[in-house]
């Protein structure tokens, strides 16, 4: 009796935990309504439904989570300040915290050990390091600000987080760093920063899990650049650059914006604005890339984000003001299964599975 009764409540708790871990949800910064907002992604539909918001005094930007998806690290324009949110199991938000800068940051990381934040500043043309406490509530001030050049649009590491990289658009450029996970300290790699060429304007940088490279979105250039990674000397080298543009071209106004592997490391994919698409490649054994196709997304896509169990793909619309769900094709295509109203301005979607 007793015995059953164990098998029974071990199922069920089981069953419990399966149900908690699968379930998804998508946060978008809307920076215009001063509001961060929370949607249940329904898995089977490829749908969202809104379910709670939070209002914020100044205009929620750029995001990041903690490994354990528990902490929300949040950017925010007109206050300098970034911020730490307790998320719950049901995607609720509870300020805890406020770190101000006196800087807008355009880009949060946090690191692979969990310890740090690190951030970039595109106005300022600086980078940051914030070391985040055991409850993963960031430290009041930055331990670390180092100036690098114009335009610093993004900050990322390699997988074992020794190696930073920060694009620049101005300079077209991206700059090299070693990072001491001890210490906690930035330091400039001797072989210093990686010229992209000329009017490219290298913005978002994500490495793959396992291959060795990192595939870059060039703002200007509208094209995608995979770099290998030189373990031996911390630093990236061209491989191939590709357009991200149809074979017939496009004539309006036109630039890339976000860039993300998927979590498989067979495809990635980049936003187009202007010509509205997310253009998809597949990923070679040795790195390369070869188009799959471009498939329409919502006007001027400056964000989007794939689930972690590489199902759907979310794009937020900064001119439309929509989401749009997108479900990932085994063969790296993209089929849309929902368009939802989000707000104004839409500006970085963060998906979770708290």
């Amino acid at each position: 009796m007793i015995r059953s009764l164990l098998i029974t409540l071990a199922i069920f708790s089981s069953a419990f935990a399966v149900e908690k871990s699968t379930q998804q949800f998508v946060l978008l910064s809307l920076g215009k309504d001063q509001k961060i907002a929370t949607f249940a992604l329904n898995s089977k539909k490829g749908t969202l439904t809104p379910k709670s918001s939070i209002d914020t005094e100044g205009q929620p930007s750029g995001m990041a989570v903690n490994q354990s998806q528990t902490r929300l690290y949040v950017a925010f324009k007109g206050s300098n300040s970034i911020a730490t949110y307790d998320i719950s199991a049901e995607g609720k938000l509870t300020l805890l915290g406020e770190s101000m800068i006196g800087e807008a940051a355009s880009f949060l990381n946090v690191h692979p050990s969990g310890k740090f934040l690190l951030s970039a500043y595109y106005q300022a043309g600086k980078i940051a390091v914030h070391r985040i406490d055991p409850d993963g509530i960031l430290a009041a001030e930055p331990s670390q600000f180092i100036a690098t050049d114009e335009k610093a649009h993004c900050i990322t590491f390699d997988p074992s987080g020794k190696a930073v990289f920060v694009p620049h658009t101005r300079p077209n450029s991206i700059h090299q760093f070693l990072f001491d996970v001890m210490t906690g300290t930035l330091t400039v790699n001797e072989h210093t920063a990686l010229l992209t060429g000329e009017n490219t304007g290298p913005r978002h940088l994500w490495f793959h899990p396992t291959n060795g490279f990192a595939y870059g979105s060039n703002e200007q250039g509208c094209s995608i650049t995979a770099y290998r990674f030189i373990k031996g000397m911390n630093a990236l080298g061209k491989a191939q650059t590709l357009t991200t543009l149809p074979p017939e071209g496009f004539e309006g106004r036109k630039s890339t914006s976000d860039i993300e592997v998927h979590p498989s490391g067979k495809f990635v994919f980049i936003a187009n604005r202007g010509y509205n698409a997310i253009a998809s490649f597949a990923i070679a054994a040795d790195g390369t890339l070869t188009p799959i196709e471009h498939t329409p997304t919502e006007a001027v896509t400056r964000s989007f984000n794939i689930t972690a169990d590489g199902e759907h793909l979310i794009a937020a619309g900064q001119q439309s003001g929509n989401l749009a769900v997108f479900q990932i094709l085994k063969d790296g295509t993209l089929k849309r299964t929902s368009t939802s109203k989000a707000g104004i301005n839409p500006w970085w979607v963060q998906t979770i599975s708290p």
